[in-house]
């Protein structure tokens, strides 16, 4: 019995001591099971798709030349693609780009881009996506076994010609005339522009529309509209989506498991924008850690911790775009004794306390209550918390017009608060060189007004009304610098109107607020009867009405061509705006540059630009070009 009891127990244990073995072994096999699945799966998955363009290159071609043969015929034919490209082209690349295809110059660039493709005559786009599976993206059709012939004719199609891929699948029109086979442009077949970055929101009535988002390359297609609701399919993950008039809806368009994309449906347009990404969680210990505030809040916002972005190094907040407690606000090397007797200089201030420093380039203030009557008191926390909004939110719009427009002042924005005397009062100051002159845009600012829990946010802490600033002085580097001066030297009034206009347009655009102007003074842009008039003085040059007419102007048109081509406009319009020596009003100078800016898009939004500066009072002046 001892024995048996001592045999029972020992069986026990190796069972307790074996098991967690056995466990993690058989997780050991299941999960190499189930990457072994996955990578099969996922290979099956790009054999497909290159078996998929193999065969299409190899049946376009036969049926080329089984047309070819023929005496006379015409016919469509249907092909399969992997789901991932997005039109078929037929270019020559050897040859310019045609009049007609200015909006695939993009495409137009990338193919050319093809190694070993230059008497190519047929491309498949993206180009990276048969490129990454190790496939041709371009492919010569010709005629004939032994003696190849150039039988397919492409010389009459706009260059290039691209024909959308719908579902994985395009249809492609051809005819034999003679001794050639030609491709036939049909009017169901819309040459789709380059993917335009979808940085906004953009509005589409009907039709179809190329983009681009988080770098993948996408297609949306309205099937079926109605006031009621609005039918569409979004490639390249084919995917068919309904939404209801006056319903938002979130969108996976790439199967990652992550929402990418917002709906809206008002019964006439459907407006899309990308998904707001959730703001990262950084360890307070990380390398350029920040604490800001949220941004763009009408109430009492909590802080998160960022990564400031452009930094030096040098441990104080100064990098590429800005630098923040600058002294004087001159960057090297210009002197104030430099600058024109009539410019705008920097005056040096009495900077209450050192700048922000950090040896581990870590920025964690904790910011001053609203409401505190010590709030603007030299060495205090708080202002080292401020000097970090305000590279935040300088850096950002920088980043902005830097990255998307390839605009940037001259030198980097030295930025300032200080303290004038006055008790709850601070200064703060934004400077930088436009071609010869040192600019300075300055804003008083008060302690901010509790109402309730609503507060009214002052300067530093308002991201939108840091890039309005940061506007002023990229819209005035950008300018020829007669036009420059005309603003700068000569105070032509309506020059600080389009300023104004630009800054208010540009910031609000961008946080996507069409409710609120200076300093948080409601405004909509949608409001009739805001209409321009032409200032006399400098004062009036600042009259809020004839501001908000210009930015409105730019806002009825961002409602109808969307928000990133009104931007790109906009901001093409500015180094082309006429010097005009005899001095008519700057802001049809504003609105006949715009106007020249689209000519690069063959002037297809003239009659939206006009439309919408008319209806604020701005019109084309007798003899008006467009």
């Amino acid at each position: 019995m001892k024995i048996r009891s001592l045999n029972l127990k020992k069986t026990n244990k190796a069972q307790v001591l074996g098991m967690p073995f056995q466990m993690i072994f058989s997780l050991i096999v299941i999960a190499f099971i189930i990457y072994v699945g996955f990578i099969t799966i996922k290979g099956f998955m790009e054999n497909t798709d290159r078996i998929k363009i193999a065969s299409f290159a190899s049946d376009f071609k036969y049926d080329i030349n089984n047309l070819w043969q023929m005496t006379s015929a015409s016919k469509v034919y249907t092909y399969d693609l992997p789901a991932k490209i997005t039109n078929v082209c037929f270019a020559s690349t050897s040859k310019s780009l045609s009049s007609e295809s200015k909006n695939l110059s993009q495409i137009f660039a990338d193919i050319k881009k093809i190694p070993n493709s230059a008497s190519n005559n047929l491309f498949l786009y993206p180009a990276s996506f048969p490129s990454n599976l190790g496939v041709p993206a371009s492919f010569k059709i010709d005629c004939g076994e032994t003696v190849k012939v150039a039988c397919l004719d492409i010389s009459e199609l706009p260059n290039p010609y691209c024909i959308p891929v719908s579902k994985g699948t395009v249809k492609i029109s051809l005819v034999k005339e003679g001794k050639i086979v030609k491709v036939v442009k049909s009017e169901s077949q819309t040459s789709l522009a380059a993917p335009v970055p979808l940085t906004g929101e953009k509005q589409i009535s009907g039709g179809a529309y190329s983009f681009s988002l988080n770098g993948e390359s996408h297609t949306i297609e309205i099937k079926k509209k109605t006031s009621d609701y609005i039918e569409l399919t979004i490639s390249s993950e084919p995917q068919t989506v309904r939404v209801n008039n006056g319903e938002t809806k979130e969108v996976d368009i790439n199967n990652d498991g992550t929402s990418d994309l917002t709906l809206s449906y008002d019964g006439n347009k459907l407006s899309m924008s990308p998904v707001a990404p959730s703001a990262p969680a950084y360890e307070p210990t990380e390398k350029y850690s920040a604490k800001v505030y949220e941004w763009s809040t009408e109430t009492s916002p909590d802080t998160k911790i960022v990564l400031l972005r452009n930094l030096d190094d040098s441990g104080y907040l100064r990098g590429k775009y800005v630098n923040i407690h600058y002294p004087c606000l001159a960057p090297p090397p210009l002197e104030q004794a430099a600058a024109p007797a009539n410019a705008i200089v920097c005056k040096k201030v009495d900077i209450p306390g050192p700048p922000a420093y950090s040896a581990e380039n870590i920025f964690l203030y904790e910011p001053i209550p609203y409401g505190s009557s010590n709030y603007f008191l030299p060495n205090y926390e708080g202002q080292h918390f401020d000097e970090v909004m305000l590279y935040y939110g300088y850096n950002l719009a920088a980043e902005y017009f830097d990255n998307n427009f390839g605009l940037r002042t001259k030198y980097p924005m030295g930025v300032e608060v200080y303290n004038p005397g006055v008790p709850c009062t601070a200064v703060v100051t934004a400077a930088t060189h436009s071609g010869q002159h040192v600019l300075q845009y300055s804003l008083n600012v008060k302690c901010p007004d509790i109402k309730g829990d609503v507060f009214q946010s002052s300067f530093y802490r308002d991201t939108r009304l840091m890039f309005h600033e940061a506007v002023h002085a990229i819209f005035l580097d950008a300018l020829k610098q007669e036009v420059n001066d005309r603003i700068n030297i000569e105070r032509e009034p309506s020059g600080f109107t389009i300023s104004e206009g630009y800054a208010i347009y540009l910031s609000n655009a961008y946080f996507n607020n069409s409710k609120e102007g200076f300093g948080g003074v409601p405004i909509n842009f949608d409001t009739e009867g805001v209409l321009y008039e032409p200032p006399k003085s400098a004062t009036e040059g600042l009259n809020v009405g004839s501001i908000y007419a210009f930015a409105g102007s730019l806002w009825d048109i961002k409602k109808q061509i969307g928000a990133d081509k009104t931007a790109t406009l906009v901001t093409k319009s500015w180094g082309i705006m006429p010097v005009a020596g005899g001095k008519p009003d700057m802001a049809i100078d504003a609105m006949l540059a715009l106007l020249e800016a689209d000519r690069a898009y063959n002037f297809e939004d003239k009659d939206i630009i006009k439309q919408a500066f008319t209806r604020h009072g701005i019109e084309c002046p007798a003899g008006c070009p467009y």
